[in-house]
């Protein structure tokens, strides 16, 4: 399907998906990077995105890219909530606080 329509922001979001569940990281991140360019604010790649550098081992990356998101939609909750987590799994109370 992506063949023919390789511009497809939602067929290439599903391969993403497809990979991330299938543990293919290295295809599920070079699939999300170009996605994330193309389209920065959208929630759900955000939000997936970051928890796909969770799950390798990034968690840089990932708090980058929440704290980036976070900026623009300071109320998103569902953002916030892993935020805090990451920051709380890290032990980085201060970060943690701060975000509450």
């Amino acid at each position: 399907a992506i063949s023919l329509d390789p511009k497809s922001f939602y067929l290439k979001k599903e391969l993403f998906y497809f990979y991330l569940k299938t543990r293919k990281f290295a295809q599920a991140e070079r699939i999300a990077k170009k996605l994330y360019e193309a389209h920065p604010n959208d929630k759900e790649l955000n939000l997936w995105l970051a928890k796909l550098y969770l799950l390798i081992g990034r968690t840089k990356k990932a708090i980058a890219i929440l704290e980036d998101y976070l900026e623009k939609y300071p109320s998103d909750r569902e953002a916030l909530t892993l935020l805090i987590s990451v920051y709380m799994e890290e032990k980085e109370w201060d970060s943690a606080l701060l975000k509450l």
